[in-house]
């Protein structure tokens, strides 16, 4: 198996303040599967909104999320429960161990903005990240 996280954010650092973290386990067999067919499985998905927390803004990430093109997408976010970063953290784990593997990697893109800022946070929280640097992959 291998999972494919996103990230959305106020900053763009090390310490970036997480809005949300996504992710969907699936199996990489050449076939691209379409996202109706990935909703069929339930607990391969993982998505939380996390309280605010400690970390740093930039002026490019909040203009990003005032601006009318992301107003929709903020509102989706603001509008769903949240749950602390420690919380957060602990499932994302709980989903990384049950569904990557030894074999399986881990995606995103780009990885060195979502992944960096996942493991940041992890670092922050005096956690491990529940993956390995070996098994990060650029979509």
């Amino acid at each position: 198996m291998h999972i494919m996280v996103d990230c959305e954010t106020y900053g763009s650092g090390d310490d970036a303040q997480l809005l949300q973290v996504s992710a969907v386990a699936y199996e990489l067999n050449g076939v691209v599967l379409d996202p109706h067919e990935l909703l069929q499985y339930d607990d391969r998905w993982f998505d939380a909104v996390i309280e605010p927390y400690y970390g740093g803004r930039d002026a490019s990430n909040v203009a990003f999320w005032a601006g009318a093109e992301a107003a929709a997408a903020l509102e989706r976010i603001s509008s769903q429960p949240r749950i602390s970063i420690d919380a957060a953290l602990d499932k994302f784990t709980s989903f990384v161990g049950r569904w990557l593997g030894k074999r399986g990697s881990i995606w995103a893109k780009p990885v060195t903005f979502d992944l960096r800022i996942l493991r940041g946070a992890y670092r922050e929280a005096k956690k491990k990240a529940p993956w390995e640097w070996s098994q990060e992959q650029e979509l």
